[in-house]
């Protein structure tokens, strides 16, 4: 093969190990109830599966994964500290006694929800494609 074609060297593909031709794992559980059913795609070594998903898919998945677990982290954090806050309130202890939250607290909450507001409109404006609403 010349460098900067696309044309295969058959020859060089059947010089491969015979642990080329199997599938790639995905991390999915594999039942053989693909497109394919299951085989190796035409018995052709190292060839590209078409039900196999793609690495933009597997990062894309990923990403998300860690998204949702980051999420979940937090608020189970807040949650922690809001049901310990409750109970340390009402608990009515001399040693510990609510305080008022500086106004900087009541700012950046505010900030953060006019922001999340906003996102939330060019994110809709992006995926109907108006370019003048998501400006």
């Amino acid at each position: 093969m010349q460098i900067g074609t696309a044309e295969l060297d058959i020859e060089e593909t059947k010089k491969r190990s015979p642990r080329a031709s199997l599938p790639r794992s995905s991390g999915r559980p594999s039942g053989g109830s693909g497109k394919n059913g299951g085989g190796n795609n035409g018995g052709g070594g190292g060839s590209s599966r078409s039900d196999e998903p793609e690495i933009d898919d597997i990062n894309r998945d990923k990403s998300r994964v860690i998204s949702w677990f980051l999420l979940l982290v937090v608020l189970m954090t807040f949650g922690g500290l809001i049901g310990a806050y409750i109970v340390i309130a009402t608990n009515g202890a001399i040693e510990w006694k609510p305080f008022s939250l500086p106004p900087q607290v009541w700012v950046s909450t505010f900030v953060i929800l006019v922001s999340s507001f906003t996102y939330e409109l060019f994110r809709r404006a992006v995926n109907a494609r108006d370019l003048t609403r998501s400006r």
